[in-house]
């Protein structure tokens, strides 16, 4: 099967790109034999949006996403990530644990986290609340 190139593939600006990038384009295009790609800038909440439904004809390839996991609170929160076959890859969390001395209770302290080069076919989010998401996606 040819190679097929992202959309400015031979400019200027993805030779000048990470090569993490690159590794990511070449491995992320053999995973789907994909027929549109759309650029995707998105800002917003996580609710509600096109990254929680599972599709087997959609991939998306993110060049850089940020998690907002919202304020301090009594539990843990992560995203979820799933691959092609709706199966947990990994979870995304920055939790900072510290005993509340008023509460007498464990809090976690969050921090957002922020990816670069990674692909993925839906999002679970498990206490995050808002995203940033700048890259693609390929559908069937």
């Amino acid at each position: 099967m040819p190679q097929r190139a992202l959309p400015g593939y031979d400019d200027i600006y993805f030779k000048n790109s990470s090569e993490e990038f690159k590794n990511l384009w070449n491995y992320a295009n053999q995973l789907i034999a994909w027929t549109t790609i759309t650029p995707l800038f998105y800002t917003g909440a996580i609710g509600g949006s096109e990254f929680l439904t599972y599709n087997a004809g959609k991939l998306y390839v993110c060049i850089n996403s940020i998690y907002s996991m919202g304020a301090a609170n009594i539990n843990s929160r992560y995203i979820e990530i799933f691959d092609m076959a709706n199966a947990a890859m990994m979870q995304l969390g920055e939790n900072i644990t510290y005993f509340n001395v008023a509460t007498v209770s464990v809090m976690y302290n969050l921090n957002s986290p922020v990816i670069k080069n990674y692909w993925f076919s839906r999002i679970v989010p498990n206490g995050a609340n808002y995203m940033i998401f700048n890259g693609y996606r390929l559908t069937i």
